[in-house]
């Protein structure tokens, strides 16, 4: 049976969301949710309700983003396939990459709290559409799309500023401003004597324009935040509605051949000048437009950006292409195309299929990096430096991420899964060094303890549990017995590691949270010691964390041990 409304959202906000499928349903809606599945039959009901529901509304909250199972992502991918996700957003956050994009250039909406949402005046306007049986329009449609703004001829430094924000929408104001400089600058060299056709023929309108009335012409608008380290008041701006800035890029796409190579210049300029979270948000931007005109944007864009020698715009064309690889209808286009590239002769391509497969990109394929790593390895094309090549990749992204607040994209657990499994059964020595170094690459940057505002999952804390306990603690064992190479030494990175939570541990100790952080090194170690193979390697180990641990607490472990085994 058809319902009305299917509502997607964190357990955690079960007792909240009860309240909003009463209001729903108090408006004549017919709305499923998971607390009316029958018993032992959770995959059905849900597949069911979700292909038949009219609407999918998805409450994106501080709990949704920061649950560790990714319920809500698959079926806001589900929906938004099928053209009827509405994605609400709960609470003031950054929405991380996962579920940027997932909704980016659709109307999304913004509330407080879900009280707030239950009792604003868009409420009911949410409530009609849930009824109406198209999508294709708003319940709060712009004054006009973005092509009527432009058939319109807009001033130069209109159409600069509004590409700008489109670009970097929600960065600091100063950065877009300096952004819109440089693209106006740039159209003035391509167009010459014909920039009066645009229709900036008043030399000083622009100067003499007060900044929120450019902002009100290209249907933007400021607002303010703290700044993240320092706490001032920072000014950033963003498109009233949230689908103008992909309609921007659309619109150019589809109908301005002669714009499209300068915007592309202008946006390489970018990505070469600008810091971490402009290069996250082109590289959303540039994903979204790709998931609408892929093989054309990939060719002009991505391919060329991705096989390019500067470091930095490669990692916008990674960011892009895993954007892409959250719409179902392309993953597997663009896994065929990073095999493609690791088969290539051409270098760079097999540098990036390297640095995709290990980056971003890569964690949204299961196993997708061993893979392709597989691949190079038994390749006897070319000499791709692997370490170098992985380890920048890894360093990116990681760095990426802890800028951001943002572990949504991965899944580390299962990634150690694949290279235990991998290391164990490597036809050589020099191929099973492979997956050691990306496994110690990824924990060097591993924090001790889990922020509690951080977005996802991911710290030692969360390795040492579970499932995932296991393969952690198997490929440090595995690493610390294997001396390696003067280019690559597993047991001294392993060590290395070792110290480095040795030390965090010590400084968190001395601030007064003694019991909580030891008990989670300690697990480790245990671990570790419970998996070592010899003696020797479980002596190793006990040597390494000696000087934080008594001899009581390492005669625990070799206790534990013997009553293991």
């Amino acid at each position: 049976m058809m319902v009305d409304v299917f509502v997607s959202y964190s357990a955690e906000d079960r007792l909240e969301v009860e309240r909003v499928v009463s209001a729903l349903e108090r408006r004549g809606l017919s709305v499923w949710w998971d607390q009316r599945i029958e018993e032992h039959e959770w995959g059905p009901q849900i597949e069911e309700n979700l292909s038949s529901a009219r609407r999918v509304l998805a409450f994106i909250s501080q709990n949704a983003v920061n649950s560790k199972k990714y319920y809500i992502v698959a079926e806001m991918d589900r929906a938004l396939s099928e053209n009827k996700l509405i994605p609400i957003q709960v609470g003031r956050f950054t929405q991380p990459l996962i579920f940027a994009g997932l909704t980016f250039g659709r109307q999304i909406y913004y509330f407080e709290n879900f009280d707030d949402f239950i009792a604003d005046k868009r409420f009911l306007d949410i409530c009609n559409l849930c009824k109406r049986d198209n999508i294709g329009t708003s319940v709060t449609p712009m004054r006009q799309t973005a092509a009527q703004w432009l058939d319109h001829r807009p001033g130069l430094s209109d159409i600069a500023l509004a590409f700008a924000v489109a670009a970097m929408e929600t960065a600091p104001l100063s950065i877009v401003l300096k952004g819109a400089a440089l693209l106006e600058q740039n159209l003035k060299e391509v167009l010459g004597q014909g920039i009066e056709d645009l229709g900036d023929n008043d030399g000083y309108r622009a100067l003499l324009t007060p900044r929120r009335q450019r902002m009100d012409a290209i249907g933007a608008v400021i607002y303010h935040s703290a700044h993240r380290r320092y706490g001032e008041d920072v000014e950033h701006v963003r498109f009233v509605d949230p689908r103008r800035g992909l309609e921007l890029f659309a619109y150019v796409w589809e109908e301005l051949d002669l714009f499209r190579q300068p915007l592309v210049n202008w946006l390489e300029q970018l990505a070469e000048a600008r810091g971490i979270r402009v290069r996250l948000r082109l590289g959303l931007m540039i994903g979204a437009l790709a998931r609408v005109h892929f093989m054309a944007v990939f060719e002009a864009l991505i391919s060329p950006w991705a096989l390019q020698n500067n470091k930095c715009v490669r990692d916008v064309a990674d960011v892009a292409l895993s954007v892409v690889a959250m719409d179902c209808g392309h993953k597997s286009t663009v896994a065929a195309i990073i095999k493609e590239w690791a088969h290539s002769n051409n270098e760079g391509a097999r540098r990036a299929a390297i640095e995709v497969s290990c980056g971003y990109t890569g964690f949204r394929y299961e196993n997708l990096s061993i893979s392709i790593l597989k691949t190079l390895a038994a390749s006897s094309v070319g000499n791709v430096k692997m370490y170098e090549i992985m380890g920048d990749a890894v360093d990116f992204l990681f760095t990426e991420i802890s800028n951001a607040d943002d572990n949504t994209l991965l899944d580390i657990g299962k990634l150690f899964e694949a290279l235990a499994d991998w290391s164990e059964k490597a036809e050589n020595e020099a191929v099973g060094m492979l997956p050691l170094y990306l496994f110690l690459r990824v924990m060097r940057h591993t924090p001790l303890m889990r922020k509690r505002e951080t977005q996802g999952r991911f710290s030692l804390e969360d390795l040492v549990k579970d499932r995932f306990a296991i393969p952690t603690a198997q490929m440090f064992a595995i690493s610390l017995r294997k001396f390696g190479d003067k280019d690559f030494s597993p047991r001294k990175e392993a060590q290395n590691i070792i110290s480095m939570f040795m030390e965090k541990t010590k400084e968190i100790n001395s601030s007064g949270s003694i019991e909580k952080t030891s008990d989670v090194l300690l697990k480790l170690v245990q671990n570790i010691y419970l998996r070592a193979g010899e003696q020797n390697d479980q002596h190793r180990i006990l040597f390494c964390v000696r000087s934080l641990y008594t001899e009581e607490d390492v005669r625990k472990i070799e206790y534990k041990a013997v009553l293991t085994s």
